[in-house]
């Protein structure tokens, strides 16, 4: 008489619960590693973006019938930034845009007339912005940094997707990293 071997059930369980483990790490694992690309994309586009700012002000980028003083970046909310732009008004052109770029509420975006969007953005997958009030300008023709601080505090921009979260720091001299 021979022996016929197999597998009992118990072992078929046990072995069909390592399989069910692995693979249910395997996809919480490529989970968090989607949302983390999805994180260093925004944070690429919005490094790339400021510094984009950041080089029109140094190139003196004109726009069509305005003396611009600078270019800033900002969120208009939490998934909208753009590129901004701020020029003389005829009261103010005397005093030039020295006496301006000092005055913090001439830097930031206004709908005078003498402000305006140059470029609109958005994040995607999901990305918001935790802080959406970020506000940075660059002043012509040195790109000197300006934020609402004073002086200027590092700039920290915040994004989050499913609960984790990046940052984008400007410094005071411009410098820009992603953490």
């Amino acid at each position: 008489m021979k022996k016929k071997r197999g597998m009992t059930l118990v072992e078929l369980v046990v072995v069909m619960s390592i399989i069910a483990i692995f693979v249910a790490l395997s996809f919480y694992s490529f989970q968090n590693s989607r949302v983390g690309a999805r994180l260093d994309r925004a944070q690429s586009e919005v490094s790339a973006t400021i510094k984009l700012a950041q080089s029109y002000a140094l190139q003196g980028r004109v726009q069509t019938g305005e003396i611009v003083c600078g270019y800033g970046f900002r969120f208009k909310n939490d998934s909208d930034y753009e590129i901004y732009y701020t020029g003389l008004n005829s009261s103010d052109y005397p005093s030039g845009c020295d006496s301006q770029n000092g005055n913090l509420n001439y830097r930031r975006y206004n709908n005078d007339g003498y402000s305006g969007s140059v470029e609109e953005y958005s994040l995607t997958d999901g990305t918001t912005s935790i802080d959406s009030a970020t506000d940075i300008f660059f002043t012509l023709p040195h790109a000197n940094a300006y934020n609402s601080g004073s002086p200027f505090s590092d700039t920290i921009i915040k994004f989050s997707n499913s609960g984790q979260t990046e940052s984008v720091i400007v410094n005071k001299y411009g410098m820009i990293t992603e953490t």
